[in-house]
Formats: structure tokens, sequence, C-alpha cells
């Protein structure tokens, strides 16, 4: 079942990922994560499988506890926890 970008807002809200965050996190600008935000998935087939299987990877890493990450207040650190945090889930 294809994912329903409108749920992405509160995914990344939950997750405690700002749109800057996720825009460098999926690699896009913040214009287009505002655009999935509103229900417009991509459009590419390739951009549409990464994306959702990014979405699944955060949303195992808050389902797991490790998101939000906490105690990390500069920007470039929280982005590199995130990642970190990502990565953990991404073969799990």
């Amino acid at each position: 079942m294809p994912y329903d970008f409108k749920n992405l807002r509160t995914l990344l809200v939950s997750a405690g990922i700002t749109i800057a965050e996720a825009a460098h996190i999926f690699k896009t600008s913040r214009t287009t994560l505002y655009s999935w935000c509103a229900g417009n998935a991509p459009n590419q087939e390739l951009l549409l499988v990464n994306t959702t299987r990014l979405i699944r990877v955060i949303q195992k890493a808050l389902d797991a506890g490790d998101l939000p990450v906490k105690g990390v207040a500069f920007k470039e650190d929280r982005i590199n926890e995130i990642t970190k945090v990502l990565k953990r889930h991404l073969s799990g």
C-alpha cells in the first residue's frame, strides 16, 4: 500500500525533524518537502521508492524511541545525529 504523504508532516513533527533537516536528509529542497507534506507524492518512480523507504526508516526509529534526538542543539550536530539514528535502522 502506498504511503499517504499527507501524514508526512505529522511524522516529521513526531520525530522532531524540521522541514530544513528533512530537506537535507531527503536531499531535496524545503519547497519540495512542503509539497510532499501537502500530500503531493514524488512523481518519479525511483524517487518515490527511495522516499517511501526513508519514511519507513524514520517511522521505525520513532517507534524504537530513537527519535526525536535529545540534547543536541546545533543544526549540523542535529543533522549528523539524526542521520546516525536513521542509519542504525536502515537494515533492521
